[in-house]
């Protein structure tokens, strides 16, 4: 964002009275703008209105003066001060501010307004003082402030305020002003009335060690703020009061240029009547607002929308490259821009060109990676794939492809057979129920395929696969049996071969495969050194060996042999003692 646009969202806090949100959109507009060698001044204002609604008071003071000093020839900078320092009850300074901007713009109406308004409310008194026990007066001796500022500027009765007698009769006073006579032969009494009055006891002005107002406040601010004065928390009465949330009004500055104030007014305009599918009124207000600020693409980005929903989409992508040639031109937002490359890819979308419609999605997230850019490209990407899947379906070609696949099976070209069988599985909808079978004898016969070509893990997946499409295909069952038994995985080898005998009683080679799984579970049976290698290459056997409800059944069996019987009416635990007594863990019949 520019800093104009940092400026507006801080505007846009500041009525909404988040004060610390404006303020920090105010301070990243001041970088910005110092980034760029611009002026600042406009943006120190602003930020010191929302100090000022925080009563963050002497924060607002810094940024009054930092305008000033960025551009000491606007009034405002000087209203700001003022009013800044009146917030503080700093009145005669505050006086001073608003005469020094009456200096730089004698016409200014807002200053003449401050000033007389200070003068007449705080600075009717003599020289220019409090009034005593006046209107508006804080204490009985006039403006608490005011008073402590003089006393503290004065070095004679700056002496003073180090007794605490004195310190306890200012505060008598201020609360019983009748009591002044009983401290009329003190002459600290006399010379405190000389420095708050600005006169002497005998009519005459008052000397050099009592300064005017303005002099005691603008040649050492810091030294008049009431937070310094030692008096704060003996006299109360004398502390520093807060001012009332209205009595400043927060004003946004504005130095938009005539031209873009018109064109904005031209783009509500346009959106109005889009709005209400006017769109013939749309592109006239929207070509006026481009007219009036040729910088801002938004303007054209709102008129590509107006095509877009008139579906007339080459007009839209003309429209859109030119708004992101006046974007880079100008140095605008990336998200714009890559707003406005997502705005040609819509519009490719709209016609069914998924190709050109992802290539200019893809563009607009390399600008700025919209989630809503990035979902439609993903659901586009996924659209596509589903599209060239469904292209592929073929039953025709499915019956050609499982032909070759077979003929090269028989050939012994074992891996032409495994790529002719994976254009059938493409050939065909995977989640159609109806191709259920097909698929089934198409992973089997892959199985078959990797078997020979000594990939027996895989031949297990795809035997797997082939029982999920058919559950009652015995053959995948025993070319699953024979792949774990060259995994040296009998006991799973042995169920294999059982699930297909179970399906086909009568089959040979099912029978004859749980015979070979039992015979080889026997050879190996009471050698260690086979067990220890079994167990260590089965993490089935290790799962159950690590269990140890498992491991209390084990210990119960080899203290208790019988009570494996009961043990084996459950199930699942007949199931692991099984496999352990198939690998030679377990040993029936031996202690």
């Amino acid at each position: 964002m520019d800093a104009e646009q940092l400026k507006g969202l801080g505007n846009e806090a500041l009525k909404r009275a988040s004060y610390d949100e404006a303020i920090k959109y105010y301070t990243d507009a001041i970088e910005m703008a110092k980034s760029n060698s611009q002026s600042c001044h406009v943006y120190f204002s602003n930020r010191c209105a929302a100090y000022q609604q925080k009563k963050e008071y002497h924060a607002a003071l810094e940024d009054a003066e930092k305008c000033i000093g960025a551009k000491s020839d606007w009034p405002k900078g000087y209203l700001r001060h003022g009013n800044t320092l009146e917030f503080l009850s700093r009145f005669a300074e505050a006086e001073a501010a608003y005469k020094k901007g009456l200096e730089v713009s004698p016409s200014d109406a807002n200053l003449r307004k401050a000033l007389d308004k200070v003068q007449e409310d705080h600075l009717t008194g003599p020289g220019n003082s409090q009034p005593m026990g006046g209107a508006g007066a804080k204490s009985p001796l006039g403006d608490p402030a005011a008073i402590m500022q003089k006393l503290q500027a004065d070095p004679e009765t700056r002496g003073f305020m180090s007794d605490p007698t004195y310190m306890k009769m200012l505060q008598d006073l201020s609360q019983n002003p009748q009591n002044m006579m009983q401290y009329m032969q003190d002459p600290r009494l006399m010379k405190t009335l000389q420095v708050i009055t600005g006169i002497n006891m005998d009519g005459s002005p008052a000397g050099g060690d009592a300064p005017a107002d303005n002099e005691s406040m603008s040649d050492n601010p810091q030294s008049t703020t009431p937070t310094e004065c030692p008096m704060k928390e003996a006299t109360p009465s004398f502390q520093q009061s807060k001012p009332k949330e209205d009595e400043m009004e927060v004003e946004e500055e504005d130095e938009t240029p005539q031209n873009i104030k018109e064109s904005l007014e031209e783009k509500a305009k346009g959106t109005a009547a889009y709005k209400v599918k006017d769109f013939d009124t749309a592109h006239s207000h929207y070509a006026k607002a481009f007219e009036l600020d040729s910088t801002n693409m938004v303007f054209l980005m709102n008129t590509a929308a107006v095509y877009l929903e008139q579906k007339n989409f080459p007009k839209c992508r003309e429209i859109c490259e030119k708004a992101i040639i006046v974007g880079r031109e100008n140095k605008g937002d990336f998200k714009m821009i890559a707003k406005a490359l997502a705005r040609i890819g819509t519009s490719y979308q709209k016609e069914n060109d998924f190709q050109n419609s992802l290539l200019w999605f893809n563009k607009s997230v390399s600008e700025f990676r919209d989630k809503k850019v990035l979902d439609t490209i993903k659901k586009m990407e996924k659209a596509k794939k589903d599209e060239e899947k469904r292209a592929y379906w073929s039953d025709e070609e499915f019956a050609k492809s499982k032909q070759q696949g077979n003929e090269a099976f028989k050939g012994g070209k074992y891996p032409d057979a495994v790529l002719h069988y994976n254009d059938c599985i493409k050939r065909k909808n995977v989640e159609d129920k109806a191709n259920g079978d097909d698929l089934a004898i198409i992973y089997s016969n892959r199985a078959a395929c990797y078997t020979k070509l000594m990939e027996p893990h895989m031949a297990v997946s795809d035997c797997e696969k082939a029982n999920k499409y058919n559950p009652n295909y015995v053959k995948a069952y025993l070319r699953k049996g024979t792949a774990l038994e060259a995994m040296k995985k009998n006991s799973e080898a042995k169920a294999a071969f059982s699930t297909a005998l179970g399906l086909e009683p009568n089959s040979s080679e099912a029978q004859e495969g749980i015979q070979r799984c039992i015979q080889k579970s026997y050879e190996t049976r009471n050698d260690e050194a086979s067990i220890k290698e079994r167990v260590k290459n089965d993490p089935e056997v290790i799962a159950i060996m690590q269990d140890p409800s498992m491991r209390l059944i084990l210990d119960q069996m080899q203290s208790d042999p019988n009570a494996i019987q009961e043990h084996l009416k459950n199930p699942m635990i007949a199931q692991k003692i099984q496999k352990l007594m198939d690998v030679g863990i377990i040993q029936m019949g031996q202690r």
